[in-house]
C-alpha cells in the first residue's frame, strides 16, 4: 500500500503543527518547500538537455541559473569554493543526471574523471582554456564546442579562479 505523504503531512500540520509533520515524515520538508533544494525548478534543463533535442546553449544557461539558487548566490553573481560547499549533493547529482543525457560526454561525472586524469590540465582538457589563455565567456565557450567534460561550463559563473573546488565537490558528492 502506497502511502499518501502529502495528505499526511497535510493531516499533520492541521491537527499538530508544522513541526509535528516534518518530525514524521522529513520528506515533508520538501512538499512544504522548506529547503532550498526543494525550491529549484529542473523542468527547463529537462526540457533543453532531452535526449535528441539537445540546446546545449540553453542547458548551460539554465544549469548556471540553478546552481546561483542552489548556492544562495543570485544576487551577488558570484561564485566562489564556499558556493559549491552550499550547494546539496542531491541538487548536483540530478543536474549531472540530465546532462548524462549526452551519452556520457557531458556533467559534473565526466568532468571529475577527467579532473583526477591531471588537475593541472584540466581547463585545457575540457576546452575551457588553450595554452594559458581562458576562452571567453559564453561566446567561445558556449558556440559549438564538444570536447568531453565541456558542459556544463561553471567558469562562466565569475568564480574565484579555483578551478578545482567543483570537482572536488564533485568528488565528496560520488559523483
Amino acid at each position: 500500500m502506497k502511502v499518501d505523504v502529502k495528505w499526511w503531512v497535510g493531516t499533520i500540520i492541521a491537527l499538530f503543527g508544522t513541526v509535528a509533520a516534518i518530525a514524521a515524515f522529513p520528506e515533508g520538508r520538501c512538499l512544504l518547500r522548506l529547503e532550498r533544494k526543494c525550491r529549484l525548478d529542473y523542468s527547463h534543463l529537462e526540457k533543453y538537455l532531452k535526449k535528441g533535442q539537445q540546446e546545449w546553449k540553453q542547458a548551460e544557461q539554465e544549469t548556471t541559473k540553478i546552481l546561483l539558487q542552489a548556492a544562495e548566490a543570485e544576487k551577488e553573481q558570484k561564485f566562489d569554493k564556499q558556493s559549491w560547499v552550499n550547494i546539496d549533493c542531491s541538487v548536483l547529482k540530478k543536474i549531472n543526471n540530465y546532462w548524462e543525457t549526452s551519452n556520457d560526454q557531458f556533467g559534473f561525472k565526466k568532468q571529475r574523471e577527467i579532473w583526477e586524469k591531471n588537475k593541472d590540465n584540466f581547463p585545457n582538457n575540457v576546452g575551457w582554456r588553450q595554452g594559458e589563455n581562458w576562452l571567453n565567456y559564453p561566446q567561445d565557450i558556449i558556440e559549438n564546442n564538444t570536447t568531453p567534460g565541456h558542459f556544463p561550463a561553471w567558469t562562466g559563473l565569475n568564480g574565484s579562479g579555483d578551478v578545482n573546488a567543483g570537482p572536488k565537490r564533485f568528488k565528496e558528492c560520488s559523483l
